[in-house]
């Protein structure tokens, strides 16, 4: 370390000090406060619906509801606020937020993020009102947390906020609304009276793009807002005249209060006379204007809920935004123009057009209230109810964001497509607004792991798009989707990344087939998708492994943008695992022969690999560079050199490489590419880490050994890679060098200098990043196949006492182990199973809760075979007791 990469190899180490220790120490919840709410931004908002953000000033910014992606996105006169009146006191009000970060002072940001970006409308019109004095922020998604302090205020007061969240139930988790529930206790011992606010701007007709100045933009016009009273709530609904419904930006927005008694000022456009009239009392009396808005104007609508509040006592009120903008259309430029016409629109929906209107939205949500809050509960207090490391718990949950931001979306007849991440300041090149590099780029989505195991109807919405849509009757898969999927495919097209298909994307397409088989054990789909992973392994073993010998030695487009020539195993590696995966699927579909001669041709390549590719440290590339000068790896370490491996074991496969040369790899990556900072290293082309942070190079190259034009991106920091590398080591037994690498992109996400809940890439919430759950499978040894009902365990590295958070199949929940005891506690779902198998070295015998069970040890597993399948419900737990 401190050597430039363009000379020496730099040499990273653990250095033995407290944060050495943080590594495996579970820790405390960790709050934001002070200036580490910078850049804090939870975005909330359901699979497909968008997002608005809830920032650590309290603050709503980041709004992405109406189809477009823009992280800048702000509309004002969005926001809460709280009254109180106590005995001898004049009444005070205050907006529920703070001007903390109004000023920048000295506050140096990180490259290629916006995070900490206030925008100055807000500053314009919150300079107005009265704010808290400061803010306190906890996020365990899909929930987030925000305290408001003032000097001497009365009461404590807290806002929880989250959308709708339920594993395995996509529908549920892709309700187009947050619900923001406060609770407000007397500190006291006199009686008080306190009242709620929360203010929405009717946002109908806007663009997603255009700046929002006040009340004021091009889009607006003819909004009105109309209250709807039932028992037990109060609605604004928020629409416009002006616009056809099936204009682009129609669409209608929703405010509700959950509570008895509400006051409401429906339409206004000027916040310091709507202050005047909530600060003098706590609620609303006057008259508000019902005509439309007029020509590029727009209103906001106001709902106040008052009450008392005895000594020590505690009030609950839950606000509710809600939306539907159901007119979604390709508004993004295709990979390639296949139509020739910039001014063509192609309609795709919103899954959620289903509901038909905000107030039904509203009236859903209001209806399945407790069970919903229930269900994001369940799910938050189990993932970090286990005995793993907070920050690593973190480090899963915060890569859930990017499946519920606008950088995916499903379409009216709920198909789920994503791009790699949102234009932003990571991605300016392609300026500020819409998704960055459409769509469904299957290389980049190689690393994703978190949607398959939330939500796999949605993970195999996207195989059914690789092979019955995108490929080619030869069996390549192009590499990106064109939308509408009537459209021309784009095959034989230069479509962005590598010139010609990605093949790693290729043999990531039969690994995350495979996948999904796994998880849901269905016939059907297994049928539907056989014949598309065949012709695509024959077009791998015939078109690519042109010798027969299981190697690959011509050009190999990949996520790098480039293409690799020679023998390496970063390519390698994945089709040595998709030959395995093949197999595992040929099996399942009865077909024999081709499962053995995928075996064959893996074990010829398997050999031929490591005898070709092993250095004596780790794998290189054999490359001719001065027939390919530009862009290889040759004797480099890349992190990527295992990627088939991090596969293989994720799907319980096995080794694809020798073990003891799969470990000395993962200690050289270890060594040569994991940094303890950054001062002294030209990070390039982009800058992902800053001077005093660590993490993990994509590549390193040893003095001398550096090609002249090498790898492309080597010298970047990509969190969805050192996710990958980590979790590898974590299943080797590699513990605290895989810990280290994690924490160090959890450190780089700070709150401070970065967003935890946006880790970027080629855009902001990069879809690489869900490689982290990843990690969570590998360290507790997770591994289920649901047409076995097979189910693997075995925490690895963590001693005889551990718990972790499994999801598999259609259940989750902890599996935990004390001794020679494993215990799997469903939290959710069901759980079939007909075979379990734990880590263990020691005899095979044992008992499985009084179930009639036979023992047998098969690789490193004791295996309990149940005489018959049980299945396991919410609240019930099996114990396997070995030896």
């Amino acid at each position: 370390m401190g050597v430039s990469n363009l000379t020496a190899m730099p040499k990273g180490r653990l250095n033995q000090n407290t944060w050495t220790k943080n590594l495996t120490e579970r820790g405390p919840r960790r709050e934001y406060i002070g200036d580490d709410l910078r850049c804090v931004a939870m975005p909330l908002g359901g699979i497909g619906t968008g997002t608005v953000a809830l920032c650590g000033d309290g603050s709503l910014r980041q709004w992405q509801l109406v189809n477009q992606v823009n992280h800048s996105g702000y509309v004002p006169h969005s926001f809460f606020a709280l009254w109180l009146r106590q005995p001898g006191h004049e009444p005070v009000a205050y907006a529920l937020q703070t001007k903390r970060f109004f000023a920048e002072n000295d506050f140096l940001p990180a490259k290629n993020v916006n995070d900490h970006v206030v925008p100055r409308e807000l500053i314009r019109w919150v300079d107005k009102l009265p704010c808290v004095w400061e803010t306190r922020f906890i996020g365990e998604y899909p929930i987030a947390e925000i305290s408001y302090h003032e000097r001497d205020m009365p009461v404590e007061i807290r806002m929880e906020a989250f959308s709708p969240f339920q594993p395995f139930d996509s529908d549920t988790s892709g309700i187009p609304a947050v619900l923001f529930t406060f609770k407000v206790h007397n500190k006291t011992k006199h009686r008080i009276t306190a009242s709620l606010m929360a203010s929405q701007q009717n946002f109908v007709g806007w663009d997603g793009a255009t700046l929002i100045r006040e009340a004021q933009n091009p889009g607006y016009g003819g909004n009105q807002n109309r209250l709807h009273r039932v028992p037990g709530r109060y609605t604004l609904e928020m629409v416009t005249s002006r616009l056809p419904d099936d204009h682009t930006h129609w669409g209608e927005v929703a405010l509700a209060a959950f509570a008895d008694e509400v006051t409401s000022l429906p339409q206004w456009d000027d916040v310091e006379q709507m202050w005047y009239e909530f600060s003098r009392d706590g609620e609303f009396k006057v008259e508000a204007d019902s005509l439309p808005s007029a020509p590029w104007r727009t209103w906001a609508g106001s709902l106040a809920s008052k009450f008392p509040l005895g000594p020590d006592e505690t009030r609950e009120i839950t606000f509710l935004l809600a939306w539907y903008f159901p007119n979604r259309v390709v508004n993004w430029d295709q990979p390639v123009d296949v139509t020739h016409d910039k001014k063509t629109k192609f309609w795709l929906g919103n899954h959620y057009n289903r509901f038909g209107s905000a107030l039904r939205v509203v009236q859903h949500v209001y209806e399945r209230k407790d069970e919903l809050v229930a269900a994001a509960h369940r799910f938050r207090d189990t993932m970090y109810g286990v005995s793993q490391p907070y920050w690593f718990l973190d480090a899963v949950t915060a890569n859930i964001v990017p499946a519920r931001t606008n950088i995916c979306l499903q379409d009216e007849r709920g198909e789920f497509y994503g791009f790699e991440g949102g234009n932003g300041a990571s991605a300016s090149w392609a300026g500020g607004v819409g998704g960055c590099c459409a769509l469904n780029c299957t290389h980049v989505w190689n690393y994703e792991m978190t949607v398959a195991r939330l939500w796999p109807d949605l993970d195999r919405s996207m195989r059914r798009t690789d092979w019955v849509v995108n490929q080619h009757e030869t069996g390549y898969l192009p590499h990106r989707t064109t939308l509408p999927e009537y459209l021309p495919r784009l095959w034989g097209m230069k479509i962005g990344g590598p010139d010609n298909p990605a093949l790693d994307g290729l043999f990531g397409g039969v690994l995350k087939t495979c996948r999904e088989f796994l998880g849901c054990g269905d016939p059907v789909f297994l049928s539907a998708m056989w014949p598309h992973v065949d012709r695509a392994m024959e077009y791998a073993m015939t078109h690519c492994d042109t010798d027969g010998d299981g190697v690959i030695k011509g050009e190999q487009g990949n996520t790098y943008d480039i293409h690799l020539y020679g023998p390496n195993t970063f390519i390698g590696s994945l089709y040595l695992a998709a030959l395995l995966a093949a197999a595992r699927l040929a099996d399942a579909a009865g077909k024999t022969k081709r499962a053995k001669a995928f075996r064959e041709r893996f074990a010829m390549g398997s050999a031929n690999y490591d005898k070709t590719c092993w250095n004596g440290e780790y794998f290189i590339q054999v490359v001719d560079l001065k027939e390919h000068p530009k862009h290889q790896f040759g004797a480099g370490c890349v992190s990527d050199q295992l990627l088939g491996q991090w596969w293989a074991h994720i799907l319980g496969l096995g080794y694809v490489l020798p073990k003891d040369h799969v470990r000395s790899a993962l200690a050289s990556i270890f060594k040569y590419n994991f940094l303890d900072g950054f001062e002294h290293f030209v990070q390039q082309p982009r800058v992902f880490a800053s001077g005093h942070d660590r993490g993990l190079l994509n590549a390193s190259y040893k003095v001398g050994e550096r090609p002249e034009v090498s790898l492309l991106y080597s010298d970047e920091v990509w969190t969805g890679v050192e996710y990958a590398v980590a979790g590898l080591m974590l299943h080797e037994g590699m513990t605290m060098e895989g810990l280290a690498i994690g924490k160090a992109v959890r450190d780089r996400y700070d709150g401070f200098e970065r967003n935890p809940w946006n880790e970027v890439e080629c855009g902001d919430h990069y879809v690489r990043s869900m490689s982290s759950w990843g990690m969570l499978d590998l360290l507790a040894g997770i591994v289920y196949e649901a047409d076995s009902k097979r189910l693997r365990v075995g925490p690895r590295g963590q001693g005889s006492d551990f718990s972790g958070f499994f999801a598999a199949g259609t259940a989750y929940g902890v599996v935990e182990q004390k001794g020679p005891e494993v215990t799997i506690h469903v939290a959710a779902g069901r759980l079939p199973l007909s075979e379990i198998g734990v880590l263990s070295d020691g005899p095979a015998t044992g008992s499985v809760d009084g179930h009639l069970a036979t023992f047998e040890r098969r690789d490193d597993h004791v295996w309990a075979r149940l005489a018959e399948t049980i299945e396991l419900t919410p609240g019930q737990s099996l114990t396997i007791r070995l030896g």
